[in-house]
Order: C-alpha cells, then sequence, then structure tokens
C-alpha cells in the first residue's frame, strides 16, 4: 500500500490542505460555470500542475475534476482523461466517502481548507492511502 502526503502553498500563505489541496471557495472556480476553468486561470493552473511533484486535483463546485497532473494520475493509477469529469467520489474508498464529502462541504460553508487521511481506489482494486 503506498502512503501520499501533500501540500500546496499559496503565495503569502500557510499550507492549504484538503481533497487536492484545493484553495478556499472565493476562488475564481466560484464564479467560472460547472465543469470550467476561465482561460487565464486555467493556463496558470496548467503550468502549476505541470511543474509540481505532488498530486494535484482541481475540482469544480460539483466535485467534479477538471484538471489533474501527472503525479496525482500516478496516485490513482488512471489518466487525465479517465478522471476528467468524473466526481472525487468515483475514485474515493467507499468507507471514506461520507466523510471526505461532509468535510467538502463544511470546508466550503467555511471558506477554510481542511486535512483529511483518506484512501483512493485504483483501477486494479487496490487502495492508496492519501493525506490530502
Amino acid at each position: 500500500m503506498q502512503h501520499v502526503s501533500a501540500q500546496v502553498m499559496r503565495a503569502g500563505s500557510a499550507p492549504l490542505t484538503g481533497p487536492g489541496a484545493h484553495p478556499p471557495a472565493e476562488t475564481a472556480t466560484e464564479s467560472a460555470r460547472p465543469g470550467s476553468v476561465p482561460g487565464a486561470s486555467r493556463a496558470g493552473l496548467e503550468i502549476v500542475l505541470s511543474r509540481a511533484r505532488v498530486g494535484i486535483l482541481h475540482r469544480d463546485l460539483e466535485r467534479r475534476v477538471l484538471l489533474v497532473n501527472d503525479a496525482f494520475c500516478a496516485i490513482v493509477g488512471r489518466s487525465s482523461d479517465e478522471l476528467a469529469g468524473l466526481p472525487f467520489e468515483a475514485f474515493t474508498h467507499p468507507d471514506d466517502r461520507e466523510r471526505s464529502s461532509r468535510l467538502y462541504l463544511e470546508q466550503l460553508a467555511r471558506a477554510e481548507p481542511f486535512e483529511i487521511e483518506k484512501r483512493y481506489i485504483r483501477p486494479d482494486g487496490s487502495a492508496t492511502w492519501c493525506a490530502v
């Protein structure tokens, strides 16, 4: 079983943690239509994603995958095409889905990051523990 830990820093701030280390809900993603990232924001995200050595997942407010980097794909054993548009529950271990979803909704309401250790399920059925 593989264990993974990742943190993402926002310039001038403390580490953000949470599923995919997402920023608080007041970011540009909230104003984007579901399933999209504005052009300039997407270009910036793609630069970060391509250079990061940790797994990063960027989702919309409906919890669907918008962008992932190669490191995240390696963690979950899926390609970016396979992950595109999936809700993160689709590859979260069934025993971790309820807690992960509850914390996500609480995080949105407070616009604060949270930490969770959870398992992702790979296509072969194996579980990968991650601290996100």
